[in-house]
């Protein structure tokens, strides 16, 4: 009797090799945790925002553009064993996707968690809800995971 090679299957469609950056957000799964051999990784998005605090690079009253913050972890809050990261980083608020610039200088790397930010998206307004779409990669393998309907919050 032949094994059944459906795992296999649902598999090859999580670990996606070699997209381009159009292909990603079309392609997006849900699943935000991976598991690479005995070790599990959780994608989590932190927030979705514009920076409206006096001082910074822009005046108040208009906004920083759109940012999102990014963390890998271990869904049962222990140690990151796992060499992963961000690779591109989009987002949507209607039909098209436009890609943020991923801040490799604001990588930390503590006991918990890896983080990384989007920055440069566009400016729409507060309280829109927005889809993400996170191309990364852990070890060998690279996924693409959509967080959809997150509102953009006010950073004071």
């Amino acid at each position: 009797m032949t094994p059944p090679i459906a795992p296999l299957v649902i598999v090859s469609l999580l670990a996606i090799p070699s997209l381009t950056q159009a292909q990603c957000p079309d392609r997006a799964t849900r699943d935000s945790v991976v598991w690479v051999g005995s070790d599990r990784v959780l994608l989590r998005v932190g927030d979705v925002w514009r920076d409206f605090r006096p001082g910074g690079y822009r005046s108040p009253d208009l906004g920083s553009d759109l940012m999102v913050a990014l963390s890998l972890r271990d869904p049962d809050n222990g140690k990151v064993r796992l060499d992963g990261r961000v690779t591109h980083v989009w987002v949507r608020r209607d039909t098209t996707w436009t890609p943020l610039s991923v801040d490799s200088a604001w990588v930390t790397l503590d006991t918990l968690q890896v983080r990384q930010a989007g920055r440069g998206g566009p400016t729409w307004p507060v309280d829109a809800l927005v889809d993400v779409a996170v191309e990364w990669s852990v070890g060998a393998l690279t996924y693409c995971t959509a967080f959809p309907r997150l509102p953009i919050m006010r950073t004071m």
